[in-house]
């Protein structure tokens, strides 16, 4: 969500249909009060893990990667395109749609794909919580890009003393609906789509893409599930992230070996030779 201070309301940019049903997360019910020689006492700090330690540390003195996006919006004159409004994941809601599918992961499913990557931070949450063998961001916007540049370095450069390999941390800056510039159906397993804001025409655009992945593969969306049906939703749930409540869908690509008859549809020549 962007803040006031930057003239932008993060909802307001969006359909407004899309939140009819779906609206701010609701609180949590609040816990019964304590007996009152407990109440004059501060409540510990909640314990972070060693993996969301690592992430907020990446993250600390970060830019303000909303106020960038805004900036280089306003150059480009794409303040009023809907799709690239920045919002940003919850840590701890993007944890827990992970481990709901990390059972479900087979042998060899091991790349992550961010597509609108932003500043980075899902992939950094990715790369800490998981033993994905690679990370990997595509976002459009130059400034953006280079905020998460900047968070691979923190990543690199920091003492690893997690309970998993390194995962490689890649940052592609382009289109994410160019498979030509990079080909993210090729090797994603688990792809992240932060589609809350995306208009019609790219949330369709991404879909087809999608149907490219290997059977089995793993798309998460919020809002609005993939228009295919090549694909299940095998969870759905609401969420808390940085503008309010979103629904996490999480959707399995179905079928057998997708890859050759994708080719022969898309064209060849239009994505040039890759490999099936």
């Amino acid at each position: 969500m962007s803040s006031s201070d930057d003239g932008e309301d993060f909802l307001g940019r969006c359909d407004p249909e899309l939140f009819v049903q779906e609206g701010p997360a609701a609180p949590p019910a609040p816990p019964p009060a304590p007996p009152l020689q407990e109440r004059n006492q501060a409540a510990p700090a909640r314990r972070r893990s060693p993996a969301e330690a690592f992430y907020d540390a990446v993250f600390k003195n970060a830019a303000d990667a909303k106020r960038e996006s805004r900036r280089e919006r306003d150059e480009r004159r794409w303040t009023r395109k809907q799709s690239f409004v920045y919002g940003e994941i919850e840590y701890a809601s993007f944890e827990a749609t992970l481990r709901k599918i990390r059972d479900d992961l087979r042998p060899g499913q091991d790349v992550f794909y961010d597509l609108g990557s932003g500043a980075g931070r899902p992939v950094v949450a990715a790369a800490v919580l998981f033993p994905f063998r690679a990370c990997r961001g595509v976002e459009l916007l130059a400034g953006l890009s280079r905020l998460a540049r900047e968070a691979k370095g923190l990543v690199e450069a920091a003492e690893w003393t997690l309970g998993h390999a390194r995962p490689a941390v890649e940052f592609y800056e382009g289109d994410i609906t160019d498979l030509k510039f990079h080909d993210w159906t090729a090797d994603g397993d688990v792809v992240l789509v932060n589609s809350t804001c995306f208009d019609d025409d790219l949330l369709k655009a991404v879909a087809d893409l999608a149907e490219g992945l290997r059977p089995g593969a793993v798309v998460i969306t919020f809002t609005r599930p993939l228009p295919s049906p090549l694909f299940t939703i095998v969870d759905e749930e609401l969420h808390q992230m940085s503008w309010g409540g979103a629904t996490v869908f999480v959707q399995r690509r179905d079928g057998e070996d997708a890859r050759t008859p994708f080719l022969e549809r898309v064209g060849r020549e239009r994505w040039g030779d890759v490999d099936g």
